[in-house]
């Protein structure tokens, strides 16, 4: 019989909540908004600089999971959905975000701990 993480005493707190939270604080609240500002000032054009703060924040989103196991493979991942974070955050703030985020974490680590790694 295997053993999921759930059965483990592992739980879904810190993957699906925690993480999640300080990410979209770091990722949108500094680094998008830093790169908004700075793009706006050098384009003057504020759908440009949403375009490219999206780009640079996702990005940074991708880095910051290079920590993990199958790096690449998972800062490939991060990054695209770190995209599409980053147009949620320009489409519906920060709530927005974390919320979507949320969502996908808890899909993503739920499979992952009932089906195994």
């Amino acid at each position: 019989m295997k053993t999921t993480h759930l059965k483990q005493g592992r739980t879904l707190f810190y993957p699906v909540i925690a993480c999640t939270i300080f990410e979209e604080l770091l990722c949108r609240s500094i680094v998008h908004n830093l790169a908004n500002k700075m793009t706006n000032y050098i384009f003057q054009q504020k759908d440009n600089a949403k375009f490219t703060a999206s780009c640079l924040s996702s990005g940074f989103f991708g880095l910051i999971h290079l920590t993990e196991p199958d790096a690449f493979v998972k800062a490939s991942f991060a990054t695209v959905n770190g995209f599409a974070f980053a147009r949620t955050y320009n489409d519906y703030g920060l709530l927005g975000s974390i919320s979507s985020h949320m969502t996908y974490n808890l899909v993503l680590n739920t499979v992952v701990y009932t089906f195994g790694d």
